[in-house]
């Protein structure tokens, strides 16, 4: 289907499920059109069910926590490709360094080119906003252009 009549597909789907006289069965692949329409979803891997449930229960479930995405400033061309391999590898450890100093549990997930980016453990939300303080206060310092954080897709629960 083209986008648009998806779209309007999901719009029909949704109006009869809201009318609460019929039970929809739906397959799919798109994680993202079953968190929109599904009460309840069941994942399938090889002709075997693995877990079923609501998707704030599957996400809660099995989740691997949130995203940490940071994007490192580009720095300028120089000649010498281990300078700058050294420069980067010290500016992820300091970066690394100040995140584990407030969410001791949290994975360098990948650093390529600019962006790094790091998992954190849900039980550790209570100090995200102390984490983007410290973050931002830094920026200039760590090099760093941008911050953001995103919880867990259903797409990557899926994966998991």
């Amino acid at each position: 289907m083209d986008p648009q009549a998806r779209h309007s597909t999901w719009i029909l789907l949704k109006k009869f499920k809201n009318e609460d006289k019929c039970t929809i069965l739906l397959t799919t692949h798109y994680m993202d059109e079953a968190e929109f329409l599904g009460d309840r979803i069941a994942i399938m891997s090889k002709g075997s069910l693995h877990c079923t449930g609501s998707p704030l229960f599957l996400k809660s479930n099995y989740s691997s926590g949130y995203s940490l995405i940071l994007t490192k400033k580009q720095q300028e061309k120089q000649t010498d490709k281990t300078a700058m391999n050294t420069n980067d590898e010290f500016n992820t450890k300091q970066i690394t360094d100040l995140i584990q100093s407030i969410i001791p549990y949290a994975k360098l997930n990948s650093n390529i080119n600019s962006e790094i980016s790091f998992l954190l453990p849900i039980e550790y939300t209570k100090e995200f906003p102390r984490l983007l303080d410290e973050i931002d206060s830094a920026k200039e310092k760590l090099n760093l252009v941008n911050i953001g954080i995103s919880a867990t897709t259903l797409e990557q629960v899926f994966l998991k």
